[in-house]
């Protein structure tokens, strides 16, 4: 049976899924074409949040190629009020746009 991982996003405070990819490095592709998409060009923050999750510091270098205007990438580990969603695996991103 072939698995599918979830793209997750948080709309008017629910989570749902957004859309479903097959593989892991086609979920983090997908997270970093969602972010650049937001981001627009605009200067902004980026944080990575992962949970037991190797592949995190590759999607936080992936990021900052796709997103030139980003001053901070980080990595964080995935706070309680998530990590019951998608359990251990978890990659996550945050953009948030710079005033």
């Amino acid at each position: 049976m072939m698995r599918s991982r979830p793209v997750l996003h948080i709309c008017d405070g629910r989570i749902v899924v957004l859309e479903r990819v097959r593989t892991r490095s086609a979920a983090a592709d997908r997270l970093t074409e969602l972010a650049a998409g937001f981001a627009a060009g605009q200067p902004c923050d980026v944080v990575v949040q992962h949970l037991d999750n190797r592949a995190a510091a590759g999607l936080a270098r992936q990021l900052a190629a796709a997103i030139p205007a980003a001053g901070r990438i980080r990595l964080v580990t995935a706070g309680t009020a998530i990590r019951g969603h998608p359990g251990p695996g978890l990659l996550g991103v945050v953009v948030a746009l710079l005033e």
